[in-house]
């Protein structure tokens, strides 16, 4: 356990930093990139997220099948296997350029005839981006695999930190959207110095790429599920992107994107999280008694999980104007809307326990069917409120999704080991301190002082209740004795 925290401990630190300096970057970049420039900057992110896909899923499943070996042979075999697929998927994304560049500009994101040059040119960027990032991909995801997680840490902190700054310079020192977005290129070919220094050498062989296509083939099957997994779940948060830039045009994508490129630096956490159990649960799930044990503290941690994100999201919404004033984007963005990202993130971070869970046991397809979920319910309440309200439709829909998908993927993690439970009662656990959220919202709103305090004492009451379960399971979590029911 004290080697999990301290690689808990050390991956969070970075993402804190990596954190900071995203913060610091952003409203420098809105001032010199003009709103609708950074609006344009904004798809640069959305298209890297996007060319992850081309490995379907290969990453992460490689994680896991890496963790699971038993022996150096195998691992080397598949360490050979994944960057003979590294290399024909970066050969077929190089031959496919040609139509990717048009359909960005004609499907993905609609610009006016003046901005499609630097989007395409963006595009590009994008790709050479992910072909660079290739090596130390597969160096990371094999010190995941075998927990190096310190290692792991010291190599993100250098190379989100090179971006961070190498993003400030191009800011700084250009305000062509396309130049840049260039520089952040340079991150990547630090990367490639820098990663044979810190992570873990591979097995002696590794690095000679097999085509076997039978066994390439098994390895990318057992991946293609996770791939439409990551799929849904990428399109759950870049389909606000889309649908922003398309019905309210540039200006509101810039708006929008920049206050949630502020909100997500809380998701370090989450990331953190989202890094270390992975492979950890992998490790778990190969024991019984850790299996058992992990039934037992699951609802509970969920439970004290929930909570603490719901207290950072009244926190953040009663003092979003202070914040926005802090970091100079008052003039860019309102504190509702920064509310309302600010909380959907906070419960997308909350589900990343059970996400990573699931993904340990390879129950992919619930994952991905949580992703659907958010995916459509997002679209939906955007399209239904469009009509009312602005930008802060899609605050509202990217709240309510991620309301009913973190929900959805606690049922299906307790349900995934054995336990008992009922997806009604895990809404009803979840309402009352969304009431507490929603109370500070409607605060801001400046909504009639009776619902604010309904909303407030509805919130309550989950506190009062959930109290015993929380720090049962905490204690239990770090060795010591569980509190006998009635004491």
């Amino acid at each position: 356990m004290k080697a999990f925290l301290r690689g808990l401990s050390a991956v969070a630190l970075v993402n804190v930093v990596s954190g900071v300096l995203g913060i610091v970057v952003v409203p420098i970049a809105v001032r010199r990139l003009g709103i609708e420039g950074y609006g344009l900057y904004s798809m640069f992110s959305v298209l890297t997220g996007y060319l992850i896909l081309v490995e379907l899923g290969l990453g992460k499943n490689l994680v896991r099948r890496l963790g699971a070996a038993a022996s150096e042979g195998e691992t080397r075999r598949l360490l050979q296997l994944a960057l003979g697929l590294y290399v024909t998927i970066a050969g077929v994304l190089v031959l496919l350029s040609p139509v990717i560049l048009p359909a960005v500009t004609s499907l993905l994101f609609r610009v006016s005839a003046q901005h499609v040059a630097t989007l395409r040119w963006i595009t590009i960027v994008a790709i050479v981006d992910y072909l660079l990032s290739i090596p130390s991909s597969l160096r990371w995801n094999y010190a995941l695999s075998q927990e190096r997680v310190g290692d792991y840490a010291r190599f993100m902190l250098q190379s989100n930190s090179a971006r961070s700054l190498l993003m400030l310079a191009g800011v700084l020192l250009t305000v062509r959207v396309e130049l840049a977005i260039a520089f952040v290129l340079g991150r990547r070919l630090i990367d490639l110095a820098v990663a044979p220094r810190i992570l873990p050498a591979l097995p002696e062989g590794s690095w000679r790429p097999r085509f076997e296509f039978n066994e390439c083939r098994a390895l990318l099957g057992q991946s293609s599920l996770l791939a439409m997994t990551q799929l849904l779940q990428l399109s759950s948060v870049a389909v606000g992107s889309v649908l922003v830039n398309l019905f309210f045009g540039l200006t509101a994508l810039g708006t929008y994107r920049s206050t949630f490129d502020v909100v997500t630096k809380v998701w370090f956490f989450s990331i953190t999280a989202q890094t270390v159990l992975y492979p950890r649960f992998i490790q778990l799930m190969k024991r019984e008694e850790s299996r058992l044990r992990l039934l037992r503290l699951l609802p509970g941690v969920q439970t004290a999980s929930w909570l603490t994100y719901c207290i950072l999201g009244v926190v953040g919404s009663v003092g979003s104007v202070f914040i926005l004033r802090l970091i100079h984007l008052d003039g860019s963005t309102t504190p509702i809307l920064f509310s309302l990202l600010l909380v959907g993130v906070l419960w997308n971070a909350h589900a990343i326990l059970s996400g990573e869970l699931l993904q340990a046991r390879a129950a992919f397809r619930r994952v991905a069917e949580v992703a659907g979920v958010a995916f459509a319910v997002m679209t939906i309440v955007f399209l239904l409120l469009s009509r009312l309200m602005l930008t802060e439709a899609i605050g509202w829909a990217w709240m309510f999704s991620q309301f009913l998908s973190s929900a959805l993927i606690d049922y299906y993690a307790v349900r995934g080991l054995g336990g008992e439970v009922r997806w009604p009662a895990i809404v009803r656990e979840r309402l009352p301190a969304a009431a507490i959220v929603l109370s500070a919202i409607a605060c801001r709103a400046h909504a009639p002082f009776l619902l604010v305090g309904i909303l407030g004492l509805a919130g309550a009451l989950y506190v009062t209740t959930q109290l015993r379960g929380m720090r049962n399971a905490l204690l239990d979590l770090f060795g010591r004795r569980v509190l006998a029911e009635g004491v």
